[in-house]
């Protein structure tokens, strides 16, 4: 299998796992690349495909989750995910292709969620993007740690920086989700700020 082909099921894996997380606390979620948001009333309407599909998935993430009855309260959520859990880091992507200046997701991304699973030990870490954003480069978290070339084999020049998930969880709060035991910790991420939220308060 080609590693551009073995990526995309590595990834579609985890969008799956991801839904069976959000589908516990929401009314009706939904994975990007098969569907669409169109009009939001009450709960979330769908429809096959569409032209936005792309530019939605590539903004906004893998899922959307109704977090509560009201359409202000839709949240989005970016999966990414790994094989195999060896180091104890999450990479944090800040180029998605550094010789043609592409911002990695880390900058571009305007999800309200990272879900981050690992596909050996069936876990999932969950962070509040905005919250990570915010502590990357507002407040400079993320300079501490070695911007590295993706190890992956792939066309793009793809580069990140490896974070310890301790120090995502002591500095930028998180929450695991063992996905043998379906079990979750009482409150998912600090939301605060969070796309949605200000939307909602528009």
């Amino acid at each position: 299998m080609k590693a551009f082909e073995q990526k995309q099921e590595i990834a579609l894996r985890g969008v799956a796992l991801a839904r069976q997380i959000f589908r516990e606390m929401s009314v009706d979620a939904m994975a990007v690349e098969e569907q669409l948001v169109t009009e939001l009333e009450g709960r979330v309407v769908t429809r096959l495909k569409g032209p936005l599909t792309m530019y939605l998935q590539c903004a906004f993430g893998d899922l959307f989750f109704k977090r509560g009855e009201s359409h202000r309260h839709v949240c989005s959520v970016e999966v990414k995910t790994e094989q195999r859990y060896v180091t104890g880091n999450l990479f944090l992507e800040t180029w998605s292709n550094r010789s043609r200046l592409t911002q990695g997701w880390m900058v571009s991304m305007h999800a309200d969620l990272l879900c981050y699973v690992f596909l050996d030990v069936e876990r999932a870490f969950i962070l509040g993007m905005p919250r990570l954003q915010n502590w990357a480069y507002r407040e400079g978290g993320i300079y501490r740690f070695d911007e590295k070339l993706c190890p992956v084999d792939q066309l793009n020049d793809t580069w990140g920086r490896c974070v310890p998930i301790h120090v995502l969880r002591r500095e930028v709060g998180l929450r695991e989700w063992d996905l043998r035991k379906a079990t979750f910790g009482p409150t998912i991420v600090p939301l605060e700020g969070s796309v949605a939220t200000a939307r909602g308060a528009s």
